[in-house]
């Protein structure tokens, strides 16, 4: 089970819609971007 955030109200719920406005919800988790440094290669 993931945590999930409706866009519109921002209400937290672990359901695929929202309990008080209906709508969609999406992932409450940020996703992180690995992103290497190239001045800490260039030795």
């Amino acid at each position: 089970m993931k945590l999930k955030k409706c866009p519109s109200c921002s209400t937290y719920t672990l359901k695929d819609t929202c309990p008080k406005c209906k709508k969609q919800t999406k992932s409450a988790h940020y996703k992180f971007v690995k992103v290497k440094d190239v001045s800490q290669n260039n030795n």
